[in-house]
């Protein structure tokens, strides 16, 4: 060591310049590589661009790839690196925005939650998160008192909920119209179409009224718990209007229905749906033991809480056929009980005030439950 030789001061004084130089030269391509990287290029890709350049770029994809951004700071992290907590800026293919970060992640990257930001394609966007998730994209459902933004159904984009309702298959309307809050009525979504053909609507050419015609009706009601429940029908639009002012002033008058939702939950069985004491509307299907259509299946007949409003037919022998065949005790009009349909009840009342004849009237049958409209 001793036999070094000894740098003279001109020396240490070009020892410094040449080493500030060099300093900014690295400072330079680093901030290039963070320009570019938030343009989605590489130093190399940019380097193919500008053959004149070739030779002065000498940072590598590898290089790139390496910077990260650091807690609380706003900048652009490269390929396959990760913005931390609380950053906004860009991140690059393969790239991660956790937690907290506002930002862009880019091709197969993850927006996590509390994020806000844009994922490029075959991203996921997970709960609390905000922005737009590139292709591959899925939205959470809703209906009614639910987020109704969700799009078309590949079987599970969407589901009926474990209440039964269908959100008009997770979408709204531009068509909606809407007479109080919750109480509105549109045309039917394409995913509640694929829902009911086959079960409440024939999946050929047999049905005499066309889709068309009918429209998606949500309403809110009380329960027998004397709860606030959703409800759904589906109905002739002729009598859409009606029906959303009937039953807005059930509710106000907290008129308790067991449960309204659509046959199809039932598989469009008629019987099931009475048994489980539901307020249906439309069902494609005949008058029982006839080949003749009944109302229900043009949308213009509704059953109000038929287990306890039972259909009544009378026999040549004096007897009486009850359906649902488990409500007999309902038959007998003469006692009194809850949820029981007559000519006083509010809900009886406020049908025929808008048109609707009921069952109850008929003479050959009661059917108490039933109340229908003829249109032109």
């Amino acid at each position: 060591m001793e036999n070094l030789p000894r740098l003279t001061p001109a020396g240490k004084k070009a020892l410094v310049k040449y080493g500030a130089i060099l300093l900014f030269i690295i400072l330079g391509f680093s901030l290039l590589s963070r320009v570019l990287s938030h343009n989605g290029q590489t130093l190399a890709q940019y380097g193919e661009a500008n053959p004149s350049l070739q030779g002065s770029l000498s940072v590598s994809d590898s290089d790139a790839a390496s910077a990260s951004g650091n807690s609380d700071n706003a900048g652009v992290s490269g390929d396959g690196a990760n913005l931390p907590a609380n950053s906004a800026g860009t991140a690059g293919d393969g790239a991660n925005l956790p937690a907290n970060s506002a930002g862009t992640a880019g091709n197969g990257a993850n927006l996590p939650a509390n994020s806000a930001g844009t994922a490029g394609n075959g991203t996921d966007m997970p709960t609390d998160s905000t922005g737009a998730d590139k292709d591959n994209t899925e939205n959470n459902a809703a209906g009614g008192m639910q987020d109704e933004s969700v799009p078309k159904n590949d079987d599970t984009a969407w589901q009926v909920s474990e209440d039964g309702l269908t959100a008009n298959g997770g979408t709204k309307s531009p068509e909606r119209v809407t007479y109080k809050p919750d109480f509105y009525y549109e045309p039917l979504s394409e995913n509640l179409i694929g829902y009911i053909t086959g079960s409440s609507y024939p999946d050929d050419d047999s049905a005499e009224i066309s889709l068309s015609e009918l429209n998606y009706v949500h309403i809110l009601h009380y329960n027998f718990e004397g709860e606030i429940s959703e409800g759904e029908l589906i109905c002739n639009s002729a009598i859409a209007q009606d029906l959303v002012e009937i039953f807005y002033e059930l509710y106000t008058a907290e008129y308790q229905l067991e449960r309204v939702l659509l046959i199809d939950y039932y598989d469009a069985d008629d019987t099931t749906s009475m048994m489980a004491n539901n307020t249906s509307c439309f069902n494609y299907r005949n008058i029982d033991d006839t080949d003749k259509l009944s109302r229900h299946a043009f949308g213009l007949a509704i059953d109000v809480n038929p287990f306890y409003n039972p259909y009544v037919r009378f026999t040549k022998d004096g007897g009486q056929i009850i359906s649902p065949e488990s409500s007999e005790a309902y038959a007998d009009r003469t006692q009194s009980f809850p949820y029981k349909i007559d000519a006083d009840d509010l809900c009886c009342r406020l049908f025929l005030e808008h048109g609707f004849t009921w069952g109850g009237n008929w003479n050959s049958s009661k059917d108490y439950q039933h109340f229908q409209k003829i249109i032109d």
